[in-house]
């Protein structure tokens, strides 16, 4: 959409906090949407998530149809797939970014996949999903939309993305000392802070691609954008694939049984 640097961090700063305010918005609504509309958790959970399905379909071809790209480019001969993964794999930033979004990915998805889990059996109450939601969401926001400022500061996005990696492993780790039913204000805060880092993070990730394909075009001569997009959109569900059943494979070595009383090695804090 644009070749200066500074306005793709602006455009992707925008991307990350309207998805933050989406996110949390959905977290909120979740859990009451599956008690009104199923019954029951498992016809709940399976409406609330064809009803997500769809309406993100509708997002997604939306944006298909109407984004545009503004940099013009020179029409070229197809490029052979065997030839934009040559190009991919000299281009050390990409791969080094690549790397990133995927640790990224499996540290996400595994964490969001068992807060409800740790909300429900670890804490006792699954409501306190919805407060956690309601607490991170403004730390969200506002750390997405703060990195543009944060990239002004360092001058270098990744150095801008490896500092928000640490302040968000740094908080991350600090939850582990308090509980939301014992030590509530201490926890919340701590959520906040690894949100504001991490929502920065991830909006930097996104900031750094477009760098990565004009350094590719810069090093090998051959532009192949997409091709680095698709990729990494790919990386993505990989990563969310694996932090998503690693979860679900370890409290079930451990004798996890859903809507029960859990053993004491499952919910151990």
């Amino acid at each position: 959409m644009t070749q200066n640097i500074e306005e793709r961090a602006k455009i992707n700063t925008f991307r990350s906090v309207s998805a933050m305010i989406a996110i949390g918005i959905i977290n909120i609504i979740t859990l009451p949407l599956i008690s009104k509309l199923g019954g029951s958790d498992k016809r709940g959970y399976l409406l609330v998530a064809v009803l997500y399905g769809a309406i993100f379909a509708a997002c997604h071809i939306f944006c298909f149809a109407k984004t545009k790209k503004a940099v013009t480019i020179p029409e070229k001969k197809k490029i052979p797939i065997k030839l934009q993964i040559q190009t991919v794999l000299q281009n050390k930033p990409y791969l080094l970014a690549l790397l990133g979004q995927f640790l990224f990915g499996v540290t996400l998805y595994g964490r969001n996949a068992d807060a409800l889990y740790y909300f429900k059996y670890v804490e006792g109450s699954e409501s306190l999903f919805t407060t956690y939601s309601m607490a991170i969401i403004i730390p969200s926001i506002i750390g997405a939309g703060l990195f543009p400022i944060i990239f002004r500061w360092f001058g270098n996005k990744g150095r801008s993305a490896s500092i928000l990696a640490l302040g968000t492993g740094v908080c991350m780790l600090s939850l582990y000392l308090f509980s939301p039913v014992e030590t509530p204000v201490p926890f919340y805060i701590c959520s906040g802070l690894t949100r504001f880092f991490f929502t920065g993070f991830n909006t930097a990730i996104y900031a750094i691609i477009p760098d990565c394909v004009e350094y590719g075009e810069w090093k090998t001569g051959v532009r192949n954008d997409g091709f680095q997009y698709a990729f990494i959109s790919l990386g993505n569900k990989i990563n969310m694939a694996i932090g998503t059943s690693v979860f679900a494979a370890v409290p079930g070595t451990a004798g996890f049984e859903a809507n029960m009383q859990q053993k004491p090695c499952c919910v151990r804090k």
